[in-house]
């Protein structure tokens, strides 16, 4: 649930985004949200993986959820970091067509 409720804040922040910028929604712009749902969904799956974790070890909801953000934050951001760096030219549009 925590997983599919991000998807649809992830997707306010484009349509947000284009409107403040004045961009309409194209195709790049539907490639860019396709990559940033794929992003936002992984990195879900990471923290809510490592949060049940802490639950099976005998940690508390409220305390497992307290631990596994800032514990999971660096690699979050590292494979994020990574994924955004491999689909920049995806998303920029270098190379032939």
């Amino acid at each position: 649930l925590a997983i599919l409720l991000s998807v649809p804040l992830a997707a306010t922040g484009v349509i947000l985004g284009l409107f403040i910028t004045g961009r309409s929604f194209s195709l790049t712009a539907l490639i860019g949200l396709l990559m940033l749902v794929g992003i936002v969904v992984k990195n879900g799956i990471l923290l809510v993986d490592y949060t049940n974790t802490l639950r099976r070890r005998g940690i508390g909801r409220n305390e497992a959820v307290l631990t596994a953000s800032p514990t999971r934050l660096r690699p979050i951001l590292m494979t994020a970091s990574a994924a955004v760096l491999g689909m920049l030219p995806i998303a920029i549009g270098l190379g032939k067509v």
